[in-house]
């Protein structure tokens, strides 16, 4: 965020109010924090003066839905729009192994989720070693770029409508979503387990009855047939690797009841 020279004030949820980890460090790093709890505008606790620039980013989409400020509200979100509009547009991205990405900043105009004019537009590589949080990361030093331009600026860049024929939106992803299916090629299970990775809920599978969160792992194997999917076929200080349908990966680090582990300290 250091492109932003000005004062701003970042509002987010409060830290006990929910489960979400998206309250990253890089918002509070001498910045000014309030914390709220409500789903939607409330303009009684929050003051917008009509000069003010709203600017959310992985925010809730219909926040302004009920009570709009006086001021103009831009939205930034994770993807190439019109492309992978909605709730989940970085793990699904993930999911499909896109190498192609971007971040968009368009301007909240209620006719649809996703649908505003767009300001700005960039790519953002995906590459096959990168995880959420290091797409995160690249876009919010692009998002901070675009902010303080957009507050220092006497005017501001053309709006370009999006091509609607083009849209497709993307469901809210559920926890449920997370469940591993070893069945599929080594390369489908490691997307899937990065998708959901942090700050995300995390990809998981089911051992003696124990749910086990995967947080880490690498594909070891991207083709041929070494076990029965979901058997375990090797252990070493660099994880533990698991058969899948065709190749085979390594879990790096795991969650289960007794926390988290990484590398030689996981057990079964």
């Amino acid at each position: 965020m250091e492109a932003i020279k000005q004062p701003y004030i970042a509002y987010t949820y409060a830290a006990n109010a929910t489960k979400r980890t998206a309250d990253k460090g890089y918002l509070r790093a001498g910045y000014p924090q309030r914390y709220i709890n409500e789903r939607a505008f409330d303009p009684e606790r929050i003051e917008l003066a009509a000069d003010s620039l709203v600017f959310c980013m992985d925010w809730t989409k219909d926040f302004f839905h009920y009570t709009r400020p006086a001021c103009p509200v831009y939205h930034i979100h994770p993807s190439l729009l019109p492309s992978y509009r909605g709730y989940g547009a970085i793990s699904e991205q993930f999911i499909k192994g896109a190498a192609i990405s971007g971040l968009t900043l368009y301007k909240d105009e209620q006719t649809g989720i996703d649908s505003g004019d767009i300001l700005y537009q960039e790519a953002i590589r995906i590459e096959h070693n990168d995880w959420p949080e290091d797409f995160i990361a690249k876009a919010s030093k692009i998002a901070a770029i675009w902010i303080a331009a957009m507050t220092s600026m006497a005017a501001m860049p053309s709006p370009t409508p999006q091509a609607e024929l083009s849209a497709f939106h993307v469901q809210r992803k559920r926890t449920k979503q997370g469940l591993l299916d070893f069945n599929l090629n080594a390369l489908s299970v490691y997307n899937h387990i990065r998708a959901y990775s942090r700050p995300f809920f995390g990809a998981y599978f089911l051992h003696n009855g124990e749910q086990i969160k995967v947080w880490r792992a690498s594909c070891e194997k991207w083709s041929g047939i070494y076990g029965k999917p979901g058997e375990i076929i090797n252990k070493s200080k660099a994880g533990v690797e698991i058969a899948c349908g065709e190749g085979s990966i390594v879990l790096i680090e795991i969650e289960n009841s007794r926390g988290t582990q990484q590398y030689d300290m996981i057990e079964y």
